[in-house]
């Protein structure tokens, strides 16, 4: 539950979330979407409401979006994979590694949904998740030069291929990406993030023009593909270990 009304709270920020800076202020309280009508604490219970109200907004009666019992369902699974992945065969809900694993997912969680919506990451969001990878480096004392080389490789290869193709071919905003992302998995890491990133985007964009649910001028957000892929990794870091032993190195 603690980590649902965590959820609740991120689609609040990617809903609310305008690439365009507009100056009208957004509402302080939640409102349905359709009729506007400001709603109660019984509306906004994680998960619980939208199944309580079977989908419909209670004046209305208009379809809420499945995004969000999606997203608070998420952040509650993930809230208790984060414990599970971060103790050491006991679970304490203080620890601080535990609650800044949790915080980056969350932060990524939102990068991924407002980048999959609007194809734009936030610098706002970018400098959380540096400083909330920051924060993790210091609480598991990593190796200084792990991630000073995991930063240069994820950033140093994507801005080689966003200069390529001079900003076409992938988005300024994928090579800051890789700034926190450096920082929290390493080389090896980074290495694995990037290339299972490349190879499930190369997959659905296959899919895609299959399907012809997209042309090759369709515009597809790499953001996500790597939001994705860190939420995976840190979650089930193994799969780095892996990674390298079926590579053979």
């Amino acid at each position: 539950m603690f980590g649902a009304s965590i959820g609740s709270f991120l689609n609040v920020l990617i809903l609310r979330f305008n690439p365009e800076k507009s100056k009208k202020k957004s509402p302080k309280r939640s409102f349905c979407p359709h009729c506007k009508r400001t709603l109660t604490f019984f509306d906004l219970i994680p998960i619980f409401s939208f199944i309580i109200l079977r989908g419909k907004c209670r004046t209305c009666h208009k379809r809420i979006s499945i995004q969000y019992p999606i997203i608070e369902l998420t952040a509650g699974i993930f809230f208790l994979l984060a414990i599970f992945s971060s103790a050491e065969n006991t679970i304490d809900l203080l620890n601080p590694t535990t609650l800044i694993t949790f915080a980056i997912i969350c932060i990524l969680i939102v990068l991924f949904m407002i980048d999959l919506r609007t194809f734009y990451l936030p610098d706002t969001y970018i400098l959380l998740l540096t400083i909330a990878a920051i924060a993790r480096y210091i609480t598991t004392q990593s190796d200084l030069m792990r991630a000073v080389w995991g930063v240069v490789i994820g950033t140093g290869g994507l801005f080689f291929l966003w200069a390529i193709t001079r900003g076409k071919g992938i988005g300024f905003g994928d090579v800051k990406l890789m700034i926190p992302l450096g920082i929290i998995f390493g080389v090896k890491g980074i290495i694995t993030l990037l290339f299972i990133a490349f190879v499930v985007g190369g997959m659905v964009g296959v899919f895609l023009l299959i399907s012809k649910k997209a042309t090759m001028k369709t515009a597809i957000p790499f953001g996500p593909y790597l939001a994705g892929v860190a939420i995976l990794l840190l979650i089930f870091p193994n799969i780095i270990n892996r990674f390298f032993f079926f590579l053979g190195i």
